[in-house]
């Protein structure tokens, strides 16, 4: 019998309860009968885990110790097995890294892991690679390409491109395709890399089952409009910004009420 192909997923973490757009595609994944690989690139700092990731606990290998025999083992074996690939990916990033120390020493710690996610999955039948974030996921997804002989893709989100561009150009020129989560993201791309093919950028929006929901027809009788915001209550989640939207809605009169639901930094601010 013929071995199914396996999609290897490169992620930050996983479980992570926040991260439910990509739970959602790994479900969505599973339920069209493919399989999957979950390589996360940390252990989970959570301690709430969805239903649906305990479903796919079995399906996530977690990176040893960068100290660990296994990674060094690993280094050896693709040195000698492929060292045109191994040195080659691996000059691509101190070369494309140097001019920023820090990005540069921070890739150079996801290397050796992400050779040693290679070795652990030399003998799957893989058909491909996909990371979540453009930064160590993707650099990740470019190593074990390289040395798996496997295409890769990785999707684009937010801190992931606006913080640190620094690889992002080769990546995508080295990946079969790019995805932003928005077209404001790929325009934003493509204006810092205008030497990139657009068709090489496509955009995905991150969206959600409904069926799992139910729906309610809005009462428009002209009542109180009720305001519901969930997320990380973190600065670049914009929380800020409706409060001062709320204040604006206050000012014009209009009856209404703002719930915001989440943890997280800013919980105690006033």
């Amino acid at each position: 019998m013929k071995e199914r192909k396996t999609i290897i997923y490169i992620i930050p973490s996983f479980p992570c309860y926040s991260e439910v757009f990509i739970l959602n595609e790994l479900c969505e994944i599973k339920k069209r009968g493919l399989k999957t690989v979950i390589l996360a690139l940390r252990k989970p700092r959570e301690e709430i885990i969805q239903s649906q990731a305990e479903e796919l606990m079995g399906d996530v290998l977690y990176c040893p110790f960068v100290l660990s025999l296994k990674v060094w083992v690993s280094q050896l074996y693709f040195l000698f097995k492929k060292p045109g690939s191994y040195l080659g990916v691996l000059l691509q990033i101190i070369a494309a890294a140097f001019k920023k120390p820090q990005t540069l020493f921070k890739n150079m710690g996801i290397f050796p892991k992400s050779v040693c996610f290679a070795f652990l999955c030399r003998n799957i039948c893989v058909s491909h690679i996909q990371a979540h974030f453009a930064n160590f996921p993707a650099t990740s997804a470019m190593v074990v390409s390289r040395l798996l002989g496997v295409p890769f893709t990785f999707t684009c989100h937010a801190h992931d491109i606006f913080y640190d561009q620094t690889l992002l150009d080769l990546k995508i020129r080295q990946a079969k395709e790019c995805f932003a989560v928005s077209r404001y993201n790929r325009d934003y791309i493509l204006a810092l890399f205008p030497y990139l093919p657009e068709e090489k950028i496509k955009v995905i929006h991150c969206g959600i089952d409904i069926s799992r929901f139910a729906f309610k027809e809005r009462d428009k009788s002209g009542g109180k409009v009720k305001i519901m915001s969930a997320g990380r209550l973190m600065p670049t989640k914009g929380f800020e910004d409706l409060l001062m939207a709320c204040g604006l809605l206050k000012e014009r009169g209009l009856d209404f009420s703002c719930d915001i639901v989440g943890g997280g930094p800013l919980e105690k601010s006033s």
